[in-house]
């Protein structure tokens, strides 16, 4: 509800994307409506720092998936769309998302799909904000 951009000022909505971000718990009886919800954010939202912030809250979220899941796979292929299809200042956005879901998983023993971390490296290798 205070994401509905009729009702709640922007930096409330912004707030709310943050918090999503770190209210991310595995088996949460909301989890798979905020991912939803995140995903449709860093994809269609008209605030770009609303865009910003879902992409790492994404990240956040990813942190907590179990490897292979469906939530994980999703997760990943939201940001790698925002790596190559969003405007150039939210590319580095989402890196951030993947770089916080990386870090978040090999602090778990677990790590990201390898063609998520080869395109991550491919869109740096161009030397453009790509």
């Amino acid at each position: 509800e205070l994401i509905d951009t009729k009702r709640a000022p922007k930096l409330m909505q912004q707030s709310a994307v943050q918090a999503l971000g770190l209210l991310a718990t595995l088996g949460a009886d909301y989890h798979d409506e905020v991912v939803e919800t995140l995903v449709n954010i860093s994809k269609k939202s008209k605030d770009r720092h609303q865009r910003s912030l879902g992409m790492i809250a994404l990240g956040q979220w990813g942190v907590v998936t179990n490897s292979l899941s469906s939530e994980r796979v999703l997760i990943e292929e939201a940001l790698v769309d925002r790596l190559r299809k969003a405007q150039t200042y939210q590319k580095g956005w989402a890196a951030i998302g993947l770089a916080v879901l990386s870090a978040g998983l090999n602090a778990k023993g677990d790590r990201v799909d390898q063609k998520v971390l080869d395109t991550l490296h491919q869109s740096f290798k161009r030397g453009r904000n790509s």
